[in-house]
């Protein structure tokens, strides 16, 4: 074969090829216009994904188990295709409304006491009543008594570290319980150990109320006492 036309036919085949790989390379990045539909939110893109699962790829979208897709994720892409990826519909029957019991209920047994009872302090399990409220608190067992302005003795209307007698202070053992010291009284309330007393000694504590009758009226009675600080 003459030289040129070796050199001729070369170079036809070499366009051809040419041809073929510029079609192909146009053809793998053709773009398709697709509507992309997300839980009911819709997009239109122009894209050259081969694939939906190339397209949801290249939108950052996650296929999880929760969502359903139109389609498999091999399916190609074409011109004007529609994807959409929605909430699965939950296969888990309803629970049927509950039935109110005619019976009525057991009795149960009260709580054995528990250790924090045993070391007196309270539990929230509602051993020592309605005190609960002051979980994890130091309390005592006291006898209590009252008094009023006018049974102060010579300290008057004052009381040991100089306040005034009133209604929410409370006269202490200082060995007990100290001076300065928040409490909290079953059937009195919150109060201040403020005051002492000659017959203040030991497991006692002196209640002081606004007036002495009312002061006498409150008599002696055993009543626990949280420390509050």
């Amino acid at each position: 074969m003459p030289f040129t036309t070796y050199t001729r036919t070369a170079i036809a085949t070499l366009a051809a090829l040419t041809s073929v790989v510029a079609f192909a390379q146009s053809g793998a990045n053709k773009l398709h216009t697709v509507v992309l539909s997300v839980q009911g939110e819709s997009h239109v893109l122009r894209t050259t994904a081969k694939t939906i699962g190339a397209l949801l790829q290249e939108q950052n979208v996650a296929l999880t188990e929760q969502l359903q897709l139109s389609a498999p994720l091999t399916t190609p892409i074409t011109e004007g295709m529609q994807v959409s990826l929605e909430a699965k519909a939950s296969s888990e029957p309803k629970a049927a409304p509950a039935v109110a019991s005619p019976k009525p209920p057991a009795p149960t047994k009260a709580a054995a006491p528990t250790k924090e009872a045993a070391r007196g302090t309270l539990s929230s399990r509602g051993v020592l009543g309605n005190l609960s409220r002051y979980e994890g608190k130091r309390v005592l067992t006291l006898t209590a008594t009252g008094y009023g302005p006018g049974e102060n003795g010579r300290w008057g209307n004052r009381t040991t570290m100089g306040t005034r007698v009133r209604y929410g202070v409370v006269a202490v053992d200082p060995r007990v319980i100290k001076l300065g010291t928040r409490l909290y009284v079953e059937g009195y309330g919150e109060c201040v150990a403020e005051d002492t007393g000659g017959a203040i000694k030991g497991m006692r504590i002196d209640l002081a109320f606004n007036s002495d009758s009312v002061a006498n009226q409150y008599g002696r009675k055993r009543v626990r006492v949280v420390i509050l600080d």
